[in-house]
């Protein structure tokens, strides 16, 4: 009798441990398909978002006729926030161009200094602190139009008012190809 009792445990042990594997594997793999789920949605939002704004880009430089164009140029941003921003370049040369983006400085302006105080410029050590750009080189056929994002960032502790950040971008000789503002205020 006493095996017959030792079977019926070993046989219920293993049906729990079976129905146990079973159950974990539905849960992972649930779990990996809502995960992928996510993963593409956000995907899908980042690319919209990526259009909207290449199209903006190209609005504000149809309207303006300029070669270079900025979008949003008028930004909120809280200290320790950061926010892309959409660079805009039209090759107008008749050759293919190597061109370079870069902020050369940030001027922070208030009702008691109106003058502006910079604090940052062209290759300081502090670049990290107000933007991040991965390579602001481009190339780019002749006649073609092509974006690219800047993720601008308002330092921890700054200081409120409005900052001004000067975008400027070279062509291949180092010539100045043009230059706009953004303007970023902190409350």
């Amino acid at each position: 009798m006493r095996r017959m009792s030792d079977s019926r445990g070993a046989i219920e042990l293993s049906a729990n441990f079976i129905i146990v594997i079973v159950i974990s594997s539905v849960i992972v793999i649930g779990g990996l398909a809502l995960f992928f789920k996510m993963k593409n949605s956000a995907q899908q939002y980042v690319d919209t978002l990526d259009a909207q704004t290449e199209d903006n880009i190209k609005s504000v430089m149809l309207s303006s006729g300029g070669r270079v164009a900025a979008y949003p140029k008028d930004i909120a941003l809280s200290s320790g926030k950061a926010q892309m921003v959409g660079v805009g370049l039209t090759n107008i040369n008749a050759q293919e161009t190597k061109f370079n983006i870069n902020i050369d400085s940030v001027k922070y302006y208030t009702k008691d200094n109106p003058e502006g105080v910079k604090v940052f410029e062209k290759d300081g050590s502090n670049a990290a602190d107000y933007y991040t750009m991965n390579s602001g080189d481009i190339t780019i056929a002749s006649g073609e139009q092509v974006a690219k994002g800047i993720l601008l960032r308002m330092p921890k502790g700054a200081q409120s008012g409005q900052y001004v950040y000067s975008i400027v971008v070279y062509d291949d000789k180092g010539s100045q190809y043009g230059v706009m503002q953004v303007y970023v205020d902190n409350s």
